[in-house]
Formats: C-alpha cells, sequence, structure tokens
C-alpha cells in the first residue's frame, strides 16, 4: 500500500511540475509568436504596442485556464462541497488586509535594498495603461476578476487539492512556492507566497473554494489601489488598523490553527520525492534564468 502510494505521488508530482512547466514557457512562445505575425499587419508602432501589452496579460490568462483543465484530466482531484457558502469573512478579510500590511513593507525593503545594490529597479506590481478604454477594461478584467478565479482553481483547486493527499503543511508550502514562482518577479513572488499559504490555510479549514477566489480578488483590487498616490495612503492605514487586528486574532485564536495540522508527521520525504522530479529541476531552472534575465 505504501509502496503504490508513493508510485502515485511520484507521477502526480511530476504532472504537477509539468504544468507549471508548460505554464511558465508557452506565454513567451505564444507572444513571440503573435509579436512576429504582427509585423505583416498595417498597424502603427502604437497600434503593436497596444495589442502587445494587451496580450501580455491575457495570455498567461488563458493558459492558466488551460492548464488547469489540463490537470483536471491529468490529477482528476476532487472539488465535491468546494462551493458552499461560510459565515464569518470578517476575520479573514481583516488577516488578509493585515498580511498585506505586512508584505507591502516587507517589500518595500527589499525593493529599497535592491535599489541601493543595484540601482533603479522596476515595480515588482506593474498596472500597464495603453490609452485604449477596451484594451484598459480588459486589462483591469483579467487583473480584478479572471485572473485571480483561474490561478484558484488551478492552485488552490488542483495543485493544493493533490498534494494534501499526501501532506497538509506540504501542500501549502508548495503550491505557495509554486503560485509566488508562477508571477516570475521575485520581490513580487515573496508577498505571492505569503498570500498563497493564508488563502491555501482557508481553503482546507473551510473546504471551499469560494472564500479563496473572494480574497484573492479583494487582494488585487487592493495591489490596484496602492498604485494610486492618493489611495495609496488611505489604503495603508486600513490596514495597519487590519495588521493590529490580525495580530489579535492570532494571539486569540493560534493555538486553533495547529488544528488543521495535528495529523501530520515528517515532509521530508515527499519534499525530496517533489523536488527531485526532472520536471520540477526544468522549471526551477527555467524560474532563476528568467529572474536573473528579467
Amino acid at each position: 500500500m505504501q509502496i503504490e502510494l508513493f508510485t502515485r505521488a511520484k507521477k502526480e508530482f511530476r504532472n504537477i511540475s509539468a504544468l507549471m512547466l508548460m505554464h511558465g514557457i508557452l506565454p513567451y512562445v505564444c507572444l513571440a509568436v503573435f509579436s512576429f505575425l504582427m509585423r505583416f499587419l498595417p498597424l502603427s508602432f502604437y497600434g503593436r504596442y497596444q495589442i502587445t501589452i494587451l496580450l501580455a496579460y491575457l495570455i498567461p490568462m488563458f493558459l492558466t485556464a488551460f492548464m488547469a483543465g489540463i490537470g483536471a484530466v491529468w490529477l482528476r482531484p476532487s472539488f465535491d462541497g468546494l462551493s458552499k457558502k461560510v459565515k464569518g469573512m470578517g476575520k479573514y478579510l481583516i488577516f488578509l488586509l493585515g498580511l498585506n500590511f505586512f508584505c507591502s513593507i516587507t517589500y518595500s525593503l527589499i525593493h529599497a535594498i535592491l535599489g541601493m545594490i543595484h540601482g533603479s529597479v522596476g515595480s515588482g506590481i506593474q498596472t500597464f495603461f495603453t490609452g485604449n478604454i477596451l484594451f484598459d477594461g480588459l486589462i483591469l478584467l483579467y487583473i480584478v476578476l479572471l485572473g485571480p478565479f483561474f490561478e484558484e482553481i488551478l492552485f488552490r483547486g488542483i495543485i493544493l487539492r493533490t498534494l494534501d493527499q499526501y501532506h497538509r503543511v506540504f501542500a501549502i508550502l508548495v503550491s505557495s512556492m509554486l503560485f509566488a514562482m508562477m508571477h516570475l518577479n521575485l520581490q513580487q513572488g515573496i508577498t505571492s507566497f505569503f498570500i498563497g499559504c493564508f488563502l491555501g490555510y482557508v481553503s482546507l479549514k473551510e473546504n471551499s473554494m469560494r472564500i479563496p477566489i473572494l480574497l484573492h480578488i479583494l487582494n488585487n483590487l487592493i495591489a490596484l489601489l496602492m498604485s494610486v498616490p492618493i489611495l495609496s495612503i488611505l489604503c495603508l492605514l486600513g490596514m495597519f488598523a487590519c495588521f493590529v487586528g490580525m495580530v489579535y486574532l492570532l494571539y486569540k485564536y493560534g493555538n486553533r490553527i495547529s488544528e488543521l495540522f495535528k495529523q501530520e508527521y515528517c515532509t521530508y520525504r515527499y519534499g525530496k520525492m517533489f523536488f527531485t522530479r526532472w520536471t520540477t529541476i526544468l522549471y526551477i531552472i527555467f524560474f532563476v534564468g528568467v529572474v536573473m534575465f528579467l
């Protein structure tokens, strides 16, 4: 029985990292193909720029949905009961906003340190506006609604629940790591990892996909508002208040968090198994190469 479990785990771990490898490579391939084809269209430079920016946002979304479909066929995770409504969203919202404040401060420190070492560095969260109302509307629709929906289906749905068959802590950490690496940005990835761990914990605790999808939508909306100078100050003040509330919630309910993991055991064997798959190694090499190049 144990041998069959490990044999199945090896296959599923390989399939998961293969999904992520395709998810990372295909957007660049598709964007390169479309950019080449646009050379033959009667478009101005600015017109090509608008289309390129739009494709840079929409191609990953469609590929995320496509990978979720492949993952559902390859891995066949159970989604029973995952659409149920859950009461008490308030504490999760407070925790999300408080975590955003913590991540914002951490991100700012990392950004400042990298700026002193390497000079001026780009922002981890970049919202490009093309000046075209239709294009900008599609980009905003992706950032706030479609992106969070498909990403949650893939990461907190298929990947998390497949890995949760073997080890709960391992499932949350690895799915969050893959979610962070998907952004292909080291600074933004750190924030994404913490947010991913929180969303993974909530999803498993409540056995729901609805809550992490809603929280992810709110998280992206906050990130978008933070890019507006005046609103960013108001957001930071609100998030600081929620950070205080988060500390209180951790103090009050911290012991209950361990209840979700009370039957867990050493994760080393599954971790070693996952990170020695050839597909995982290739994905890590691809991620490091992209981060270093960008």
